[in-house]
């Protein structure tokens, strides 16, 4: 099996808990965040993406549950729980432990008396920590661990209406981030600053590799040959890697200058290559909604639905 791109460290965990949930729907929208350039520094909101969360699993029949009991007063018997901590105080985590904070999701899969089994994908861990260290990781971010429940008796959708709800619920407009791209360039910030901003970026942006996993889970559901779509989705990421590996190096040269420069030679190419993943990804859904009637049609001749 071809392994794909990481997309972010909560929706790895959701999906592990959530496998009925079909992939081209559990990575719905993942890139729907937006970013605000306000008094030298970029603000995140991700409420679209909690939003179309709970739409997805509602649909699917699941209900997800929050609590901020501490680990000590958890019951790991019925599911696993995804538990939210900060990377820093992790052994693991060599890029980040007792180095930089950065808030991340594991998944805490039982209890062995004052330890608990931990996986985690990225970076990749199967194993045990010790409560302490997992408490210390907790509390310095103050959010309820979660896990997901059956909701109701109601039956599991079918392909028709999973191929109905992912086209009606399918967020392009947010895939314009060539705005916040131009938006720092042409600020007066000083040029190590904006490179700062722009490398900022690199792992919001990772979200948009959920693009390859709903392409790739879209050929083997709907039986549909996706190369071309797939290429141009790994174009247009493409084009931000070269971004981000050029705001990268240059932050560790300190030749801000030269790599403003060249960041703004490839601009143009950026924003014509999100233009034409939007395009194609319309397209996209233009031909699933197709291929609905086509699944219902058929269903309906076989008497499987009314």
């Amino acid at each position: 099996m071809q392994k794909l791109p990481w997309v972010d460290c909560y929706i790895s965990k959701y999906a592990l808990l959530n496998s009925m949930i079909v992939t081209y729907c559990s990575m719905l929208n993942r890139w729907q965040f937006s970013v605000e350039l306000k008094d030298g520094n970029l603000y995140f909101d991700y409420n679209e993406i909690n939003e179309i969360e709970n739409k997805v699993s509602s649909f699917f029949n699941r209900k997800r549950a929050r609590s901020y009991l501490d680990i000590d007063h958890l019951s790991l018997g019925d599911s696993p729980i995804i538990f939210p901590c900060d990377a820093y105080y992790l052994p693991y985590a060599k890029e980040n432990y007792e180095k930089k904070h950065l808030f991340h999701y594991i998944l805490v899969l039982g209890q062995c008396n004052d330890t608990y089994k931990i996986y985690d994908d990225n970076p990749f861990f199967d194993g045990y920590l010790h409560k302490n260290v997992l408490l210390e990781a907790h509390k310095m971010v103050n959010e309820p661990v979660e896990w997901y429940q059956k909701q109701s008796d109601r039956t599991t959708p079918t392909k028709v209406e999973e191929l109905c709800f992912f086209c009606g619920n399918l967020d392009l407009k947010s895939i314009n981030f060539t705005t916040i791209l131009f938006e720092i360039l042409e600020s007066n910030m000083e040029g190590m600053s904006k490179l700062e901003l722009l490398y900022e970026l690199q792992i919001p942006l990772k979200r948009l590799n959920a693009l390859i996993h709903i392409t790739r889970s879209l050929e083997v559901e709907v039986n549909l040959n996706l190369e071309s779509y797939i290429s141009i989705i790994q174009k247009y990421i493409d084009s931000w890697t070269l971004i981000m590996l050029i705001a990268g190096k240059s932050l560790m040269t300190k030749k801000y200058d030269s790599a403003l420069q060249n960041i703004k030679k490839h601009m143009l190419k950026l924003k014509e290559n999100e233009e034409n993943l939007v395009e194609k990804l319309s397209f996209l859904r233009n031909e699933l909604k197709i291929k609905c009637e086509g699944i219902y049609y058929e269903d309906k001749q076989k008497g499987l639905c009314f």
